[in-house]
């Protein structure tokens, strides 16, 4: 379900593309550390920084971590570039985590915040199964 992430891991880093763009996260003892390879104009580095992250727990299937993270994101970069994606990227992580209900409402919500969204049709797809299931 995490299908416009790809990545891999190499001896103790673990590479990410989402996007076209690349990260680089360090594993230490079990954790990741991230930080980001190459400028992106349209967010700050913090910003993200966290935001693969969370998308990083993501794909190695820490799901609660990456619910957690995401939750924080949102709260914090409100105005952010990559809000849509980030709100998608939290649905997939509640409904990995059997959380229909809230994953129903988080893509609801983007579905109404950002009806121009490159990630629209992924997350209305995403939405109608979650529809049939119920």
């Amino acid at each position: 379900a995490w299908e416009s992430l790809s990545c891999f891991l190499e001896k103790r880093r673990f590479f990410v593309t989402f996007d076209g763009i690349d990260l680089q996260v360090n594993v230490f003892q079990g954790k990741l550390l991230g930080y980001v390879q190459i400028e992106i104009e349209f967010a700050s580095k913090e910003e993200w920084a966290q935001f693969m992250l969370a998308l990083a727990y993501g794909k190695t299937g820490n799901h609660g971590r990456a619910r957690e993270l995401f939750e924080r994101f949102i709260k914090k970069f409100q105005n952010s570039e990559l809000m849509d994606k980030a709100l998608y990227c939290l649905a997939l992580a509640k409904l990995h985590l059997s959380d229909r209900d809230s994953a129903r409402q988080t893509l609801t919500d983007l579905l109404a915040r950002y009806p121009q969204s490159p990630v629209v049709k992924q997350a209305q797809e995403l939405l109608n199964q979650i529809l049939e299931i119920s």
